[in-house]
């Protein structure tokens, strides 16, 4: 008789070889492709809280002197009146003027802490300004900056 075809055993050889060389292929690439987007998403975390905190420092400096900051938990930033910095800690957002500082939906705002102090030695007084951001895969960026009042005679 001539048989034609492939025995159970040579089938299960092959498939065995064949998941020997796949699975760790498999696994270097899973692992490459994870890592970049975790390297993405944490630069692009970065260059977003750079961004809100440039923005907050230059409403800051185009102040004339009138900046406070709210007195009860320190989420609020006013600025001359017209402008108010507002954390929203319930939908993870930071308002400026009631609106989004940020459009990236994959991004949250995690936490904004604004305090105003007058360290001892200091003539004027500092805005310590604190922000921390988190992307979808998790990755949290803290950035922090201080801001120096003008001063007055």
């Amino acid at each position: 008789m001539n048989n034609k075809g492939y025995t159970l055993i040579e089938v299960i050889t092959t498939v065995s070889i064949l998941l020997i060389i796949i699975g760790p292929v498999t696994l270097v690439f899973d692992t490459w492709y994870k890592n970049f987007y975790i390297d993405n998403s944490s630069v692009l975390l970065d260059q977003k809280s750079r961004d809100i905190m440039d923005s907050i420092l230059t409403d800051l400096r185009m102040d004339s002197n009138e900046t406070s900051t709210s007195q009860d938990d320190n989420k609020t930033l006013f600025i001359n009146d017209s402008l108010k910095y507002e954390f929203n800690s319930l939908e993870n957002k930071l308002l400026r003027n009631g609106e989004s500082v940020l459009n990236n939906t994959n991004i949250q705002v995690i936490d904004f802490n604004v305090k105003e102090e007058k360290p001892e030695g200091y003539d004027t007084n500092i805005i310590k300004i604190y922000i921390k951001l988190k992307s979808d895969y998790d990755v949290e960026v803290e950035l922090e900056s201080t801001f120096r009042k003008k001063y007055i005679n």
